[in-house]
């Protein structure tokens, strides 16, 4: 990620597995790296980054669809609303930080 500071790099499903944590690590560390939480239950974040600030955390998070993923992708919208992030950082998790990722998106 030194390498390429121009390059902005997103983690497919916020690290997955036992990435988890080194996903998180470097999202919170490099500013060109993002967690994409798409296909990620909503109410398994805490569980998932259970060592981290989910809040500080959640500032390098984006919401994706995973369409047509189960159970859907309002469902997921609505579920994130229960992690009583602050209404800043749950706007930026839904739509702030895609806009951060690219400057040109219309939101």
């Amino acid at each position: 990620m030194e390498d390429f500071p121009g390059v902005n790099f997103v983690f497919a499903h916020g690290g997955r597995g036992w990435w988890y944590d080194t996903a998180a690590f470097l999202a919170l560390q490099k500013p060109n790296v993002w967690l994409d939480i798409a296909g990620l239950p909503p109410k398994n974040l805490p569980k998932y980054y259970e060592r981290f600030d989910l809040t500080r955390l959640a500032t390098k998070m984006i919401f994706g669809t995973d369409w047509p993923g189960v159970p859907g992708v309002a469902a997921n919208a609505r579920a994130l609303t229960t992690l009583d992030w602050p209404a800043d950082v749950l706007r930026d998790v839904l739509a702030g930080n895609a806009a951060k990722l690219f400057p040109g998106l219309a939101i």
